[in-house]
């Protein structure tokens, strides 16, 4: 059996594509009536490089002096900029008439709604558990 199959290192690195779903009622989301275009977008994994140099940066801000800090942050603030790195492009997402694009776009699309809990995750909250399940970036390991 080929281990490298399971280098989710190198598949974090990569990248794999996200099908969005609504925030508000959890289904998948389509830019056309068929639902033959998915609205995509493309997320670097948790263990790939930018994701561990994220990881990096938040354990050394916490062990930062109490001091140091400029006080009490707003989760969704953390959650949109941790979140930011890690996409890296879009599919059949658009901004009015004009394609999305990353980087350019990202903390648009990501503010477009607040981390408040409920049934329906927030498109920052998709991206965020998507880029750590292991599954997502190693389904050639799951038929081997």
């Amino acid at each position: 059996m080929d281990f490298n199959q399971f280098d989710s290192v190198a598949a974090g690195n990569q990248g794999a594509w996200l099908h969005l779903a609504s925030p508000i009622n959890g289904k998948l989301l389509f830019a056309d009536t068929e639902e033959t275009q998915p609205c995509r977008v493309k997320v670097l994994g948790a263990e790939g490089s930018v994701g561990q140099d994220m990881l990096k940066s938040a354990r050394e801000a916490m062990q930062a002096p109490a001091d140091a800090k400029d006080g009490a942050e707003d989760p969704n603030e953390v959650l949109l900029n941790e979140t930011a790195n890690l996409i890296v492009g879009f599919e059949n997402v658009n901004k009015g008439s004009a394609p999305v694009e990353a980087p350019k776009d990202v903390g648009w699309f990501l503010a477009l709604q607040k981390v408040v809990g409920g049934n329906h995750k927030s498109f920052a909250e998709l991206v965020r558990s998507f880029s750590v399940e292991r599954a997502n970036f190693l389904g050639n390991a799951l038929s081997g």
